[in-house]
């Protein structure tokens, strides 16, 4: 049996995530049932798909630091408040925008620019 280490759901019918706790030794996902550790598939629920959940795995958050990032091309710096860290080791920047916080998307080609540039 092979850890998970938390960054996977095994998603059932009735729309419930279970978080999936290993993967058996054939590459099935395993998660806790009723009886304790069972094969996401022989879940009384129902099994649909497992899902990556790396972007919700969040390993850690840094202080922005003076950092601004822009798209690219763009002529806007928005300043970073904060750089989040997931599992996998990517970092991705948090801003505040019209007064919301949110998480600069992945695929958003950015430039990130020092402080005091």
């Amino acid at each position: 049996m092979i850890p998970a280490h938390g960054t996977y759901w095994a998603n059932l019918k009735n729309g419930e995530r279970l978080t999936v706790e290993a993967w058996d030794d054939d590459g099935h996902p395993m998660v806790v049932g009723p009886q304790g550790l069972i094969r996401a598939e022989k879940h009384p629920t129902g099994f649909t798909e497992v899902e990556n959940t790396e972007v919700e795995s969040v390993a850690g958050v840094l202080p922005g630091g003076g950092w601004h990032i822009r798209q690219h091309g763009g002529e806007r710096k928005i300043p970073v408040f904060a750089w989040v860290v997931d599992r996998t080791g990517w970092i991705w920047p948090t801003v505040m925008e019209d007064g919301a916080s949110h998480a600069w998307p992945k695929n958003l080609h950015t430039e990130a620019i020092p402080p005091g540039e």
